[in-house]
């Protein structure tokens, strides 16, 4: 049950409280993804508040899921809070945990068909090496903040000339943007 009022309030409620969080635009873009392509298993790194998590929880439908991954104990605790007011707490694995540690510990076979990246910017090249297996064909990757944090990310340029992939960066708010990646397998 995605509400509009409901996930204003949420999405207040990270600013309020200085928890960054992705534009609506950005969410209008994510669900479009997941939904054009038929995502059903989703994995996030970087829950916050969980307003991504709960946008990408809504458009993979009831039969969907999604591992969300976050290594803050407040911003997890108030993602999980909104997540069981949400009514898709059944859709959400919510996880505190490092993400690296967490994806290395996770048995080899645990693949996904979207993988949205938000975590520390500095360490999305670790990220994208971790869930790079572990995309399923057809799938996809996305790395949000690609136009007004690029700078921090280190190394991508490099990643993404050495991975078989397509990739475009979508400017989803006046902003900021979203790199989405598309491996070729």
């Amino acid at each position: 049950m995605e509400t509009e009022s409901f996930m204003t309030d949420v999405l207040d409620a990270c600013r309020s409280s200085d928890v960054p969080a992705i534009s609506c635009e950005t969410g209008d873009f994510l669900a479009g993804l997941v939904r054009g392509h038929g995502s059903r298993d989703t994995l996030e790194i970087g829950t916050a508040h969980g307003y991504s998590t709960l946008r990408l929880a809504h458009a993979i439908g009831e039969n969907g899921r999604i591992l969300t991954i976050e290594f803050s104990r407040p911003s997890y605790e108030a993602a999980r809070e909104y997540f069981a007011r949400s009514g898709l707490s059944g859709r959400i694995e919510a996880v505190f945990a490092d993400a690296l540690v967490h994806l290395q510990a996770m048995p080899t076979n645990r693949t996904f068909d979207s993988v949205f990246v938000d975590g520390e910017k500095r360490r999305t090249v670790e990220f994208l090496d971790a869930v790079w297996p572990r995309i399923r064909p057809g799938g996809w990757i996305a790395v949000d903040d690609a136009i007004k944090f690029r700078w921090k990310m280190d190394g991508l340029d490099g990643w993404l000339a050495n991975h078989a992939c397509e990739y475009c960066t979508v400017r989803t708010d006046p902003d900021d943007g979203v790199l989405v990646i598309f491996p070729k397998k």
